[in-house]
């Protein structure tokens, strides 16, 4: 539906806090005025139908678990559908469209698409776009970044098993991260992470992936220490 009720519904897709600017681009994608989402926002929360609170200067939306069933039974009703699986793909379409083709890890980090946008693809069942996403170099060095390692290999562990299986377009990826997570989490200030993850990655093998992202990585001129090969 259209208008604020119709909105609100929409906030289903969202298990959890979520900042308010990716409840933006949840409903307006870049189109509208980011000030037309706050009033929102708050005209809901003054209601009582969501909660506003602030989180390291930041604005957070949350739904109370009931209430989101609600929303997701009310959702479905009045769409005639038995999921919510429009409102995972109108979400991952919004953010693409911010996005270049391709490099998820274009987009500012804003408190929300690289800590979750994995798992609105899982919920959509789209293996070609969680092949995409975890097979992007990029995306994979700005996650651990941020300090989202776990994430990330919890990501690679809520997989599809048919994703990872030998043959399977993620099988490389997913054996990596497997292997190595305990490397990874030796990461510390004199050596994060992320500049391990970039390590084990040019090492891996001639033919890897994971070696051709980390090639193409460092080609672009987009390692901000000092790399010796």
């Amino acid at each position: 539906g259209a208008g604020l009720a119709g909105r609100w519904l929409q906030l289903c897709v969202f298990d959890g806090e979520v900042p308010e600017e990716a409840v933006h681009i949840l409903w307006r994608g870049l189109q509208g005025d980011q000030d037309d989402t706050l009033e929102e926002l708050d005209n809901l929360a003054v209601r009582g139908l969501l909660k506003l609170e602030i989180d390291k200067g930041k604005r957070e939306v949350s739904l109370h678990p009931v209430v989101r069933e609600y929303l997701v039974a009310t959702w479905c009703a009045e769409n005639h559908l038995d999921s919510i699986a429009p409102l995972h793909q109108l979400l991952v379409d919004n953010y693409r469209k911010l996005c270049p083709v391709g490099r998820w890890d274009q987009w500012p980090n804003d408190g929300y698409h690289f800590e979750h946008i994995a798992d609105h693809l899982i919920a959509l069942k789209d293996d070609e776009g969680l092949a995409r996403l975890l097979q992007d170099f990029g995306y994979l060095m700005e996650k651990t970044r941020l300090g989202l390692l776990e994430g990330l290999l919890d990501e690679f562990r809520r997989l599809p098993g048919h994703l990872t299986v030998r043959g399977g377009p993620l099988e490389i990826e997913a054996a990596f991260f497997h292997e190595r997570a305990h490397i990874l989490r030796r990461g510390d200030w004199d050596w994060s992470d992320r500049e391990i993850l970039l390590q084990l990655a040019v090492e891996h093998a001639d033919e890897s992936p994971l070696t051709r992202g980390a090639e193409q990585w460092l080609a672009e001129d987009r390692c901000d220490w000092v790399w010796l090969r």
